[in-house]
This record gives C-alpha cells, structure tokens and sequence, in this order.
C-alpha cells in the first residue's frame, strides 16, 4: 500500500468503493470503526453520510473522526450551535486516514492492542509528501514553523493510553491534517498522522 494510491481516496466513498479501488484490506477493527489496509495504513469510517453547517464544537469532530456517527444521535446532541443533516442508507463511509510505521505507533497514538492483530508488514522506513510542504517524518520544529507561516496555528496536548505509554503526546493540527507526536520536543520525528477527507 502506497501514500500515492490511498490518498485518492474522498469522503464517503463506500468502503466497497475503496476496496475495489486500492484492495481488499487485512483486517477489520470494527470496535473503532476501522479498516487496517498494510503498510502502517488504516482507513476509518462512518455509518451514515451528513452534511454540517454553522460552528461545531471540538467535541463533534472528535466524534467525526472516531467514524461513530449514527444517524440518530444528532437530534439530542446538547447544546449545538451547528447543523447536521445525514442523508442516504446506513452503510461505511470513509471519513479518515491514518498512518503509523510501527506497531509501538499504533499501539500508542490509536490506543490498540496491538497483540490482538497481526502488522507484520509495517516497521518499514517511509517518507513521502503529505502536503505540498510537508513530509512523513518532519520534526516537529519544522511542521510547526511550516503552519506559523501559513498561520494555521493549532497545537494540542493528547493523552493516550496505550500499553507502556507515557500518557501523553503532542498534536499539530494543519488543515484537514493532524499530525502525531509521541515525544514533546521540537526535534521529534512525526510518529504517525491522521487526515480527515
């Protein structure tokens, strides 16, 4: 699996669709509604299409980017100052990429157990353009410089809790990206990224 080919990848495609397009993936992770495709790649999904309009919460897109929307669950969401319209039949819609290169990435930056699966074929060194000014593996410094310039500011402080996690990692946010740091210093290498479509 190749960058080149999984980032053509748009925002509700039906996971059949995407399958047919880029290949069947190796397993299914279906309690965080996720497609682990080889090579470090997962493709995350939705059951239902939306649309959203005016200004939602960081609550929201947390729950957009886990893919666990349901249909009904909108109509009671408290306190919205947003929007949301879902349309079409219930199904799996891709709504997000990510990527790690090793299991201890993923175990750390996705909260997955990591001896449940089999990732045999990741622990490869990759690096290629995630954007136009962008590279898997940039240190920290440079992503951060790099959006100060664009005045895409937005850095945040995670805490996963995979096994023999530290607890805590840093984010930066850029766009439709979020790029995951495992270590809190400006010269960590990117350990892992995730891009909504």
């Amino acid at each position: 699996m190749e960058w080149d080919d999984i980032r053509k990848i748009r925002r509700f495609m039906t996971m059949e669709e995407v399958f047919k397009q880029i290949g069947k993936p190796k397993f299914k992770i279906q309690y965080r509604n996720l497609y682990y495709m080889g090579d470090g790649f997962f493709i995350g999904y939705c059951k239902t299409q939306f649309s959203l309009s005016g200004k939602p919460d960081s609550s929201i897109w947390n729950i957009i980017y886990s893919g666990s929307i349901e249909a009904k669950s909108w109509d009671s969401y408290e306190g919205k100052s947003f929007n949301i319209k879902t349309y079409g039949n219930e199904g799996e819609y891709a709504i997000n990429i990510y990527f790690f290169p090793t299991e201890q990435d993923i175990r750390e930056c996705l909260n997955i157990n990591t001896r449940l699966f089999q990732f045999g074929d990741i622990n490869k060194v990759k690096r290629f353009n995630l954007t136009e000014n962008i590279k898997f593996g940039d240190y920290f410094l440079k992503v951060n410089r790099k959006r100060k310039e664009l005045r895409k500011i937005n850095i945040g402080t995670n805490k996963y809790f995979g096994s023999g996690s530290s607890g805590k990692s840093e984010s930066l946010h850029m766009d439709n990206y979020e790029f995951y740091y495992l270590k809190t210093s400006l010269f960590s290498k990117m350990n892992g990224f995730r891009v909504t479509l």
